[in-house]
């Protein structure tokens, strides 16, 4: 069963959350952080909390590359 889309928001919500605190502790100590993704959901999800894309790689064993983010719009 897959859960329901108000259950999916809310995951996605605490997950931006702990993401966000992580990253407030990172920068308070100096420590760089980085992803890697191979999920087409996640490059715009990750560019909205401040990560862009500096480099791409496949993956070892499938082949398989990174999805790239959205073009930024402009309007």
């Amino acid at each position: 069963m897959l859960p329901s889309g108000e259950a999916q928001e809310c995951a996605g919500r605490v997950f931006r959350r702990m993401m966000v605190y992580t990253l407030v502790e990172a920068d308070g100590v100096g420590v760089d952080c980085y992803l890697e993704t191979f999920d087409s959901r996640n490059p715009n999800f990750y560019r909205r909390l401040g990560f862009s894309a500096v480099g791409s790689h496949a993956e070892p064993i499938t082949g398989a590359t990174p999805p790239q983010p959205d073009p930024p719009l402009s309007i």
